[in-house]
């Protein structure tokens, strides 16, 4: 819980206390070129080759305080599973948030932070029954339901548990408080590792795609708009572009007929608000590894 600043709350925060934060100016009127600061600053420094995001706590923070100013009886859950990156989930829980999780592992990540399991929902409704015991074990004793044979499912495995009933609400999108945190919160850089002309247009290769973070293209309906993250020259000639991911898979394909100035193999493309059901659902197809992509932690002020 917050014992101070919620910043300085979150900077000794469990996930946080022991990495390196980078502090960065943010201007209000232009919040995206100040991030691409940052970004070419980790890009131009020894060892970075590869994709990496950047993780705004301070942003987390602002979230965080407009969801306690509109909601001051209403406390957040953080649906783990939108974006598990450790660092997130304990600036969360230093600033006060519950979670909603969805599995054992999701539940373990959490109670190894120092979460306390009252402040934890197992939120699905139809769980494996070795899942369910082990909340049991562990003391989480709140979990979701649609069912009947549910209820008896939980009833056998954890007869101590409560219940909350889960509805259908209308079809408007996240209805969790995970996208709400998560999404602005990052900003993803990839590095040009391949490049084709054909004529006038160009095509692209980078180090991350849609069988790695970028799966949100094609799971959550995101629409990528990426920038290079050099700073742009005045009057610079844009192409028609094709940009691909890493893998051999015609699928991944990030964008097509996409408008980009002339780029060459080792530049770095940007795409922002990159924090939903990015991280957290990438596979490693083809031997490209989410856990090749490094977050650094930030806070803008």
């Amino acid at each position: 819980m917050v014992r101070s600043s919620p910043m300085q709350a979150v900077l000794v925060a469990p996930g946080v206390k022991d990495k390196q934060v980078l502090p960065y100016k943010r201007d209000a009127l232009k919040e995206k070129h100040a991030v691409a600061g940052l970004m070419r600053s980790i890009a131009g420094g020894p060892g970075v080759r590869g994709a990496f995001y950047v993780l705004d706590l301070a942003r987390v923070v602002d979230l965080y305080m407009r969801w306690r100013r509109a909601l001051p009886d209403v406390r957040a859950y953080y649906a783990v599973k939108c974006n598990p990156e450790p660092a997130l989930l304990g600036a969360l829980a230093a600033l006060g948030a519950g979670f909603d999780c969805a599995s054992r592992r999701e539940i373990e990540a959490v109670l190894a932070l120092g979460v306390e399991p009252a402040s934890i929902v197992y939120a699905n409704p139809c769980k494996p029954e070795a899942h369910i015991e082990y909340a049991a074990r562990v003391g989480v004793n709140l979990t979701t339901y649609d069912s009947e044979e549910e209820v008896a499912k939980v009833k056998r495995c954890h007869p101590g548990c409560e219940l909350i009933l889960r509805i259908k609400g209308p079809d408007n999108g996240d209805a969790k408080p995970g996208r709400y945190f998560a999404e602005t919160a990052f900003t993803l850089a990839a590095r040009v590792i391949g490049k084709r002309t054909r004529g006038e247009v160009r095509e692209y290769w980078i180090d991350d795609g849609l069988y790695g973070s970028l799966n949100c293209v094609l799971m959550d309906d995101y629409v990528p708009r990426p920038r290079p993250l050099a700073t742009p020259r005045a009057g610079e000639e844009a192409y028609t572009s094709t940009v691909f991911g890493p893998t051999c898979d015609s699928l991944d394909t990030v964008v097509t007929g996409y408008r980009l100035p002339e780029m060459s193999v080792g530049d770095w493309l940007v795409f922002d608000d990159m924090g939903a059901y990015s991280i957290g659902s990438g596979s490693h197809f083809n031997g490209f590894s989410m856990a090749d992509i490094t977050t650094f932690l930030a806070y803008s002020s």
